[in-house]
């Protein structure tokens, strides 16, 4: 059931409001798919239903691992980002990633959702400053293109808790784990020379190292296919990328 944000909350009995005006409204020979759970019921406005329907149409059960649209909660909220957050490009790469198999290309799609959000915001800042200072804007924006790390890290700014919760992992699976030793290790040299100190842009730099291994660019020397234990790294942040690219977008999953 989708219930709309409000600034106090959710209504206590909104699930029972909902079903009751659902069933009022219905013939009885659609109850049934109701009670079921085979309809959808939206109290709020019509461009509330619209948002769900948006989501849900991009929505289809993982073919590669889980998937927190499926396992994470019954209820999806709409922030003010929606709007303006979830275009074309991120839209069809979270589409992407619940079609993508195996289990490597999902992540890849999900880190695609949050690399066209930085390119956008850089595009924006572009357009935004380009008048009053043409060339100050131009290198600015040059700037930010060449350092895919610098964005990731502004993005994971946003959501502290999540590339928090993915450095935890991390950290879990250290020594155990070949895949995860040999990003730490690469690591270092990012922590040194960018000065991150924070779990959570450690988080951040660990999941970009991780897209680079995949993709095989950047890193030449960390190859995703050299390491057996690989898959079981992805699968252990795969929920929480997802998570924190959702948020990005303005969804949030409980």
């Amino acid at each position: 059931m989708f219930l709309p944000t409000l600034p106090y909350g959710p209504l206590p009995t909104a699930i029972e409001i909902g079903l009751v005006r659902a069933l009022a409204a219905l013939p009885p020979p659609s109850h049934g798919a109701l009670l079921s759970g085979g309809l959808h019921i939206s109290i709020g406005s019509p461009q509330c239903a619209e948002q769900f329907e948006r989501i849900v149409g991009k929505s289809t059960p993982p073919i590669a691992g889980a998937s927190i649209l499926w396992t994470g909660g019954a209820d999806i909220y709409f922030s003010a980002a929606y709007e303006t957050h979830l275009t074309e490009m991120p839209g069809r790469c979270l589409t992407n990633s619940l079609s993508a198999s195996p289990l490597k290309f999902r992540f890849i799609e999900l880190y695609r959702v949050m690399e066209s959000l930085y390119i956008a915001e850089i595009k924006s800042k572009l357009i935004e400053r380009f008048s009053a200072d043409p060339g100050s804007a131009l290198a600015e924006a040059q700037d930010l293109i060449k350092s895919e790390l610098k964005q990731i890290q502004a993005l994971a700014e946003r959501e502290k808790e999540v590339f928090d919760q993915c450095w935890m992992e991390f950290e879990k699976m250290n020594n155990v784990n070949r895949f995860v030793s040999a990003l730490l290790r690469k690591l270092k040299d990012i922590k040194k020379m960018n000065g991150f100190t924070a779990n959570w842009q450690l988080g951040a730099a660990t999941i970009y190292l991780m897209s680079c291994a995949i993709a095989h660019s950047g890193q030449k020397d960390l190859i995703f296919e050299s390491f057996p234990d690989g898959n079981e790294v992805v699968d252990a942040v795969i929920e929480k990328v997802e998570r924190a690219a959702l948020r990005l977008v303005g969804i949030e999953v409980v």
